[in-house]
């Protein structure tokens, strides 16, 4: 039968066409190592970010300092540093090998000891060494007084002024007993009224080896202090120091009467009259002025310790008798009057 002969036909054209489709179908492509994707990088590793330390001032000043001068240079190192844009900062000691190059300045306060170590370890930072005696000279090392704070010296200058002003030479101080401070400015203080009368001996009663001394029996307290103005008084005593340990804030006209006439560091707030003129080293105009030499370079100045007198009644301490103490300032701060030599005082 004709259709069966052609069904083997067709089964087999019907394949030989699908296997030349299949032989002609495009071959799988082969990826080159060229062509494989690249791994995503990695981000890279960063170091630990520090902050810079911004310029600063460096004011060391030991736990023992005296706390006013620690407050007064502070305050002008805060007005001078911020208007550099620097930072001011403190400590009671000295850091222990080189400073941070962001270091302006080290201000080095009394009484603190063996600087020389550490100012030998960082030649480029600029050091400024305030009433510091006896420290060798380096070309990193500014001083402001280099024969230190002598409180001889403040109360030499009182003691002059004193004998100069006080009527028929009746002068007197108040002591503070076991204090080194107003010792030495006491003993200076007696020194000094001596330099300018010698053993001055007062032309009518009371007859009294002037100047006296008048002791607190104890600590300062209004009553102490009462006392101690009632005592120099019943010698004579018509001009009176105070020395700058010697809390004043507590001393009002009452004290006095008006029949003692003060000299000393701080004027009372609440003494109104008999206020001769105010004394004390003039330590911050010195650091304002050898500030622009110093900051930021070394240049080893050397600045004598100046006394400043303040407050003045000019109609006691006249231009005559002001150009007289002005010389004995002078005389002081060039270190031409030895104000520490020995003195004696007469106790009531």
């Amino acid at each position: 039968m004709p259709l069966r002969r052609e069904l083997p036909s067709l089964v087999l054209t019907i394949t030989l066409w699908l296997s030349a489709s299949a032989c002609n179908a495009p071959a799988p492509t082969a990826l080159q190592a060229s062509d494989t994707p690249a791994p995503s990088a990695l981000p890279p590793t960063l170091a630990p970010s520090t902050t810079p330390h911004p310029p600063s001032v460096l004011v060391v000043a030991p736990a023992e300092a005296d706390a006013t001068l620690v407050r007064e240079i502070s305050q002008a190192l805060q007005e001078l540093a911020s208007a550099e844009g620097w930072a001011l900062e403190t400590r009671q000691d000295l850091p222990s090998g080189p400073l941070l190059p962001s270091t302006r300045l080290v201000v080095l306060l009394p009484p603190i000891s063996e600087v020389e170590p550490t100012v030998l370890a960082s030649p480029e930072t600029p050091f400024l060494a305030v009433g510091l005696a006896d420290l060798e000279p380096r070309p990193n090392l500014s001083t402001i007084g280099p024969r230190g704070i002598l409180g001889e010296d403040l109360g030499f200058a009182a003691g002059f002024l004193a004998a100069l002003v006080a009527p028929d030479w009746r002068a007197g101080a108040i002591g503070r007993p076991n204090d080194p401070r107003a010792s030495a400015e006491l003993r200076g203080f007696v020194n000094g009224f001596r330099y300018f009368c010698g053993f001055c001996r007062p032309a009518y009663p009371p007859f009294s080896q002037y100047p006296i001394v008048a002791e607190l029996a104890s600590g300062v307290s209004p009553a102490e202090l009462q006392a101690s103005f009632q005592r120099l008084k019943e010698s004579g005593v018509q001009v009176a120091y105070l020395p700058s340990s010697i809390d004043t804030a507590m001393l009002d006209d009452s004290m006095t009467q008006g029949e003692i006439q003060l000299i000393g560091a701080r004027r009372p707030e609440n003494l109104r009259f008999g206020w001769i003129a105010t004394l004390r080293f003039d330590l911050v105009s010195a650091l304002r002025e050898v500030w622009p030499e110093i900051i930021g370079q070394p240049s080893g100045l050397t600045v004598p310790l100046q006394i400043s007198v303040s407050e003045a009644d000019e109609t006691i301490l006249t231009p005559g008798k002001r150009r007289l103490l002005d010389e004995v300032l002078a005389a002081l701060s060039e270190g031409a009057i030895d104000s520490a030599g020995p003195g004696a005082s007469t106790s009531p």
